[in-house]
């Protein structure tokens, strides 16, 4: 198995994910991979994996993400959680340091279960400090 912190390793990981999200859809068409850049929980906790936000930020990235999702049926919230639970936990068993989108997932108070541990919730924002120790 490759390295999923290289960018083969990445690639694969992905292809892996869509093929699961694939063999979803075949039961349930609204968990295909293409409806994903429609869910917000999705473009959002993308955003937030990415660092776009910080932890005091995540907040305020989920409630903006949950006033989106909050425009669709039932039944498309539904698949869009579902979604992001599956990506949360393949992406967090895969790669392994998923904090930011756990946190972020958090924030939403979506999943009925906590994807972080309180030590997790209220160690330091270490991308900031990285950022603040290289200026």
């Amino acid at each position: 198995m490759s390295n999923p912190r290289e960018p083969r390793g990445r690639q694969q990981w992905a292809e892996r994910a869509l093929e699961f999200l694939d063999r979803l859809g075949e039961g349930d068409p609204q968990l295909r991979p293409d409806s994903l850049l429609d869910n917000p929980l999705f473009v959002w906790g993308g955003a937030a994996l990415a660092g776009y936000f910080t932890k005091a930020e995540l907040p305020v990235a989920a409630s903006a993400a949950l006033e989106q999702f909050d425009t669709f049926e039932e039944e498309q919230r539904y698949a869009f959680a579902h979604q992001m639970a599956i990506l949360v936990d393949l992406l967090t068993q895969i790669v392994g340091n998923s904090l930011r989108l756990r946190l972020f997932c958090d924030a939403t108070g979506l999943f009925g279960r906590q994807y972080t541990t309180a030590e997790e919730r209220s160690e330091p924002d270490r991308f900031m400090q990285v950022t603040r120790e290289g200026l």
